[in-house]
């Protein structure tokens, strides 16, 4: 039997004060990356200095079945 899978998982990024997005978490759950969003933005709060934003990324992705036994 063929057809397509769809996976989707969710990034918490940081953004450094030059501008560049960090990866720090990948969670499997758009709750479950909301509250480590959370998180990191209370550490961002008191590491200013280093950090400029946070965001989450919803990634999806499709992958073709080629065979299920």
């Amino acid at each position: 039997m063929t057809g397509s899978v769809t996976r989707v998982r969710y990034m918490v990024d940081v953004q450094s004060l030059s501008g560049i997005w960090q990866n720090v978490e990948i969670i499997a759950t758009e709750e479950a990356a909301r509250e480590k969003a959370a998180e990191w933005k209370e550490w961002h709060t008191e590491n200013r200095k280093t950090w400029k934003d946070i965001r989450i990324v919803k990634e999806s992705t499709v992958q073709e079945v080629l065979q299920n036994d």
